[in-house]
């Protein structure tokens, strides 16, 4: 009986041993990341690549881009939905129209969101915003171009460049 006792009592200290509940262990790390601001923005131009206002006459006035119609613009300009900021959308000329050492202003052209001339805001050398997007959310801005030649004005196939941009606000 003895031994039946000490049995008993081994088992009885082995369930008691085993039924104490495991405790865990816990600790913390701090988790971080940085989201860098991301835009994405291209230039669609619907005709042959870049602003062409064909051949004009001198004094012509207001001539439009000649692949812009009254529904799509000289060029499309798109903020995509993954763009991560609000954005200034934006266009500026490098300089005058060159051929040689003859030139034509740069604020004979213009631009704006609309075909109709009227109200249309003449090419400067510093970035204009032309329109807002909001972070999140795709835009697309069409920009109609018009081009005024003046009196007298030597021939020649004359030159500058336009850009586009969108900035974080």
């Amino acid at each position: 009986m003895r031994k039946t006792f000490v049995s008993l009592v081994i088992a009885l200290v082995l369930v008691a041993v085993m039924a104490v509940p495991v405790m865990a262990a816990e600790d913390s790390k701090p988790a971080s990341v940085t989201v860098n601001e991301y835009i994405s923005f291209t230039v669609t131009d619907p005709g042959a690549a870049g602003i062409n206002f064909g051949s004009l006459d001198p004094s012509t006035p207001d001539s439009p881009e000649v692949a812009q119609t009254t529904t799509t613009g000289a060029v499309t300009l798109s903020v995509a939905a993954e763009t991560n900021v609000d954005c200034n959308i934006q266009t500026k000329g490098s300089g005058d129209f060159t051929a040689g050492t003859h030139t034509i202003p740069l604020g004979n052209a213009k631009w704006d969101k609309d075909n109709d001339v009227t109200g249309a805001t003449s090419m400067t050398t510093t970035y204009t915003t032309i329109d807002t997007s909001t972070a999140g959310t795709a835009k697309a801005v069409h920009v109609w171009h018009w081009l005024t030649i003046p009196s007298g004005q030597e021939a020649g196939d004359y030159t500058t460049d336009f850009y586009y941009q969108a900035i974080k606000q």
